[in-house]
């Protein structure tokens, strides 16, 4: 990863770890790294361990995959769609057709995601 994104590696946001309050201690870290860079969101699954309450007063919000993809398709809808028809011509070991894709993408709970793109499906 380092290799393809050698500006992602952050550095710098350990000293506000420790003062930081979060459910599980361990997701501690994922919020310093975002308040150091200024992220807007933290894009996780794990919902319940970044409370809306402690983000707020950092302008940080938690938001689900299938939300944010949402949010970048609300954005640029035609981009969005090019991408995942590059991405899905890329899996050549296998290759997946767009109902294999799609499913694939419904395995990893993008429900709504899903549902736009079957509403695109001659495109990707």
């Amino acid at each position: 990863m380092d290799f393809h994104f050698p500006h992602a590696l952050v550095q710098g946001y350990e000293s506000i770890t420790s003062v930081l309050q979060l459910p599980d201690p361990n997701d501690r870290h994922v919020l310093a790294v975002a308040i150091h860079v200024k992220a807007e969101y933290i894009v996780t699954f794990n919902l319940k361990d970044f409370p809306k309450s402690t983000l707020i007063p950092h302008k940080v919000e938690a938001i689900s995959p299938d939300d944010f993809a949402l949010r970048v398709i609300e954005y640029d809808s035609q981009t969005f769609i090019t991408a995942v028809a590059k991405h899905r011509a890329f899996l050549v070991r296998p290759p997946k057709t767009v109902d294999e894709y799609l499913a694939t993408l419904e395995q990893q709970r993008l429900f709504k995601t899903v549902a736009f793109l079957r509403e695109h499906r001659a495109d990707i």
